[in-house]
């Protein structure tokens, strides 16, 4: 019905964002990534009520937590599986390594809480989530989730890759100077790139 852009897509060459410039979206990337899961549960590939390591062997962590639940997929799509945060080393680099190398970092590590405790916000957990669908379907991450997501609602302009459709990405700035985007270690966390237009197809299909 409305959509406009605000501001500059590059203020040095005086282009204006439109409703087509691309961004990073950063964490509704992990909406994609849930709705990928729930997919698969629909066509019976996966249970996300059975622990998260039946999906992805190579998971482990330790607990202090006797008698603590096991982390499930769902627990981890709603932020209550009790994992870290983030692990911020590494995170954004100009050559990042696979987000696939998360769960290795993880063995030695803590939960902070157990499952189904407390609400508390986890970029790991949905790494994690992206590492199971690659496990569950065989298939590369960002291409997996092209073909059974993106294409099929019509999100023409959006990737799961750094600079995805570079004659529409904006410049990025911080405190209105020019910068660099510097990639993304997590993509199923925060690494989709999009536009207002193609996001107001997800909310559609929602």
């Amino acid at each position: 019905i409305w959509a406009q852009g605000f501001g500059y897509a590059d203020k040095a060459a005086n282009v204006a964002a439109s409703p087509q410039t691309v961004y990073r979206v950063g964490s509704i990337s992990k909406l994609f990534t849930d709705t990928a899961v729930m997919q698969l549960a629909e066509q019976g590939k996966l249970d996300i009520d059975q622990p998260l390591q039946t999906y992805l062997p190579s998971f482990s962590i330790k607990t202090r937590f006797a008698d603590s639940e096991p982390i499930t997929p769902r627990n981890v799509m709603t932020h209550h599986s009790g994992l870290p945060d983030s692990l911020i080393n590494g995170m954004w680099t100009e050559h990042p390594e696979s987000f696939t190398k998360l769960v290795s970092y993880l063995n030695d590590d803590y939960v902070a809480y157990p499952p189904n405790f407390i609400s508390s916000y986890s970029n790991i957990g949905i790494t994690l989530l992206g590492h199971m669908i690659q496990e569950v379907t065989g298939r590369e991450y960002s291409a997996y989730m092209d073909d059974a997501l993106l294409r099929p609602m019509g999100m023409a302009h959006s990737r799961f890759s750094v600079g995805a459709d570079g004659t529409l990405m904006t410049k990025a700035y911080r405190a209105g100077i020019e910068t660099t985007e510097s990639p993304l270690r997590d993509t199923p966390a925060g690494g989709l790139n999009s536009n207002v237009l193609d996001l107001s197809r997800f909310m559609q299909m929602v």
